[in-house]
């Protein structure tokens, strides 16, 4: 049995006089790399500063919550439960002074590392990605300049590697430090007081949910930003590459018009992301002073029935230095995410 061969057509539009044909729009397909791959480029020089690093801020996030604990303490000593001699209120009060100036070097030592360590490492794997994403639009065919501006290429590259570098080097260290202060204050909550801890946790399904809306809300404008502005660099790299021409036709004020109008994009994307930063700090900031006086008033209910009341003896009653350990310490700080957004975004926020 012969197949006879059958020619397809495709329709096409031909464009008019002082039509221009239609553009093809690159479409963004590429998946979205693991976090892993982010250190791709990372030599053996930059995994030692990461991992110095990811110590350093692990170390830093157990501090806050700890030293919390010691300024309880120091409320607690001020309040002395039963008679206590001068001598033994000098040695309890000198004793958390002592821990606090340790806990001060530390927290300087670490900060500085942690800081030192990722931004250098971020700025060492930024440039060979740089390298890497400059030779790689070399290598294209000639065809992949006709989906994409190549007047917008150089700006693409400087804007969006700075975001990179931003997002694997401080936003990492700000999410380590983080996650780590969160999971010490649900250790040190639950510790102190597993009832109090509770009630404080109870609220933070809905600061978590203000903070993933304002983080998405940036990560989308921080996008359309880098969009916008790569249009205006392309529209003024293309300006100056024919300038001669322009001014012999005098197209001046157009060229101008045109870059104003890519700018005007960038700066809507900037007020939605201010827009988005205000309303979702304020939401988070809502339920936290919420939490705030739902925690006091269990905790003064706490207080007062141990302390007043029923007369509580031991070390699981309630007093001022407790309250104050476990609002402190914040058990869960699901709120925390809205530092790792940056003005930039920082990698999609991560």
């Amino acid at each position: 049995m012969q197949t006879k061969d059958v020619d397809s057509y495709a329709l096409v539009t031909t464009p008019k006089n002082n039509e221009a044909p239609p553009s093809e729009t690159p479409t963004n397909t590429a998946p979205m790399v693991s976090f892993a791959k982010l250190f791709s480029f990372a030599d053996t020089t930059d995994k030692v500063l990461l991992a110095l690093g990811t110590l350093s801020s692990m170390v830093l996030g157990v501090a806050q919550p700890l030293q919390i604990v010691f300024f309880g303490n120091v409320v607690n000593a001020f309040n002395p439960t039963s008679a206590t001699g001068a001598d033994a209120f000098r040695d309890s009060i000198n004793r958390t002074v002592i821990q606090f100036a340790i806990m001060g070097a530390v927290v300087l030592v670490t900060g500085a590392t942690q800081i030192a360590c990722w931004n250098i490492a971020a700025a060492r794997q930024t440039k060979r990605l740089r390298h890497a994403y400059a030779t790689a639009i070399l290598r294209q065919e000639v065809g992949w300049f006709d989906v994409n501006e190549p007047m917008q290429l150089a700006t693409r590259v400087a804007d969006t590697t700075l975001i990179i570098q931003e997002g694997m080097g401080r936003k990492v260290a700000d999410a380590i430090n983080f996650m780590t202060m969160g999971l010490t204050g649900i250790v040190v909550g639950f510790v102190y007081g597993w009832d109090l801890t509770l009630v404080l946790l109870a609220l933070s399904p809905f600061v978590a949910g203000s903070g993933y809306y304002m983080v998405k809300t940036i990560a989308a404008a921080t996008q359309g930003g880098v969009e916008a502005y790569a249009e205006a660099g392309g529209v003024a790299e293309e300006a100056l590459s024919n300038i001669r021409t322009i001014h012999a036709f005098n197209a001046m004020p157009t060229v101008v018009k045109n870059y104003m109008a890519a700018l005007r994009k960038t700066e809507a994307a900037g007020v939605k992301k201010g827009l988005a930063v205000g309303l979702g700090t304020g939401g988070m900031f809502f339920v936290i002073f919420c939490t705030y006086a739902l925690g006091l008033y269990y905790g003064a209910v706490r207080v007062s029935t141990d302390q007043i009341t029923d007369k509580c003896v031991g070390s699981g009653c309630y007093d001022g230095g407790r309250v104050i350990i476990l609002h402190g310490a914040r058990p869960g700080r699901p709120w925390c995410a809205s530092h790792l957004c940056g003005p930039r975004g920082g990698l999609q926020c991560l």
